[in-house]
């Protein structure tokens, strides 16, 4: 004989990526089946932020987490898995984030954190109020139903990933203005500070660098818990790689589908529009297999 869940979890979504001083609301969504409610625990990155039992729900009122912390004994209830007393509604302090029921009023006030208790009078959404690196994380809604003679338990979890755009676009050095066939071309390439960690890829002519071409990023902290992700490229330039003489270096960034770019424009010493002509069409080998076997044999002299 089996036991038939009566708790079930709707996903809230995954991951979500939200930027810097923006507000976001966390929505548990989940079905009893007929069940009663016993508790709603709201998790944080494995931490208990705040624990929400039916018993006693009468009691509730909209107050700070500092409020319910000094409350009276009237206030505790019986809790029947453990034996002892606790209060309906308990807040759990984490760094950087402030907890408080959500009101009419609170939601005027610049606050990092409220709950809303809903229409049922169940804490079932998270308002993540003028959200910074302090708000990111996982965060897991747990519920558990009282069925009596078993207590079951089921939870959704989401990745919130807090988005602080670079303060400016890339900054690319490197081999700059007018270049040989043949001349080595190297070129590096820094992110302005951002979070999440950016992805940081070299294109030339809108087309990327394969990746033997480029080093591995590399990625520094600031002392505002920012990153910074830097990287370099080199080939040799061969005159495949240059369109009408001219060969655009260009430098990406990117968080989620949000980029920032950086560019050099090289030109050719010696380009002939003829050079074009002869080597275009059906006979024009894939240009990145000449780089290859250049960087071959200009490794190899």
């Amino acid at each position: 004989m089996g036991v038939a869940l009566t708790v079930r979890m709707k996903s809230m979504g995954g991951t979500r990526y939200v930027l810097e001083g923006s507000n976001v609301t966390l929505c548990c969504e989940f079905d009893l089946e007929g069940d009663d409610l016993y508790s709603l625990l709201w998790w944080r990155d494995g931490s208990v932020l705040l624990r929400y039992t039916s018993h006693g729900e009468d009691d509730l009122r909209n107050e700070t987490m500092a409020q319910v912390e000094v409350e009276t004994e009237d206030m505790l209830v019986l809790d029947p898995i453990s034996n002892v007393t606790t209060r309906p509604l308990t807040w759990f302090p984490i760094k950087g984030l402030k907890a408080t029921l959500l009101t009419k009023a609170t939601m005027q006030r610049k606050i990092s954190f409220v709950s809303d208790m809903g229409e049922a009078g169940r804490p079932q959404e998270l308002l993540l109020a003028q959200v910074d690196h302090n708000s990111a994380g996982v965060y897991t809604c747990e519920v558990t139903t009282e069925a009596p003679p078993t207590f079951l338990t089921a939870n959704t979890s989401v990745t919130v990933h807090v988005v602080v755009p670079p303060t400016g676009l890339p900054v690319l050095h490197g081999t700059s203005g007018v270049v040989t066939e043949g001349q080595w071309v190297a070129a590096e390439c820094d992110s302005a500070p951002a979070l999440p960690t950016p992805s940081l890829a070299f294109f030339i002519n809108k087309t990327p660098v394969v990746k033997a071409f480029m080093s591995a990023s590399t990625v520094t902290s600031t002392s505002d818990h920012k990153r910074v992700v830097s990287r370099s490229v080199g080939f040799p330039a061969h005159r495949r790689l240059f369109l009408k003489g001219h060969l655009l270096l260009e430098c990406r960034v990117t968080i989620e589908n949000l980029v920032w770019t950086a560019s050099t424009d090289l030109l050719l010493e010696g380009y002939d529009p003829a050079d074009d002509v002869a080597g275009g069409g059906t006979q024009r080998l894939n240009w990145w297999c000449f780089l290859f076997v250049g960087s071959l044999c200009w490794m190899s002299s």
